[in-house]
């Protein structure tokens, strides 16, 4: 999960060290609370314990201005010996 939040005006730090953002695992806990409790994955009776493996990081969009915040998700299944656990 990569965070990309709005850049303050005249900073050009690449990550956010002030104290007005929130934490990381709060950005966390906020995007798996809302990908496990919609319903497609209640209809397949997904579960966040299911989480192996994880990465997180939070920065600032890009300098240039050509960038606009979000958040990019990836999940992945995992594979043992040809077959999906």
């Amino acid at each position: 999960i990569i965070f990309i939040l709005p850049r303050p005006a005249n900073s050009l730090r690449p990550y956010p060290l002030e104290t007005k953002t929130a934490d990381l695992d709060n950005y966390v806990k906020a995007v798996v609370d809302g990908v496990f409790e919609s319903e497609g994955a209640k209809t397949v009776k997904l579960n966040d314990r299911w989480i192996q493996e994880l990465q997180a990081q939070k920065r600032y969009t890009l300098p240039d201005g050509k960038e606009q915040p979000h958040i990019e998700l990836e999940i992945k299944r995992i594979e043992r010996g040809g077959q999906y656990t």
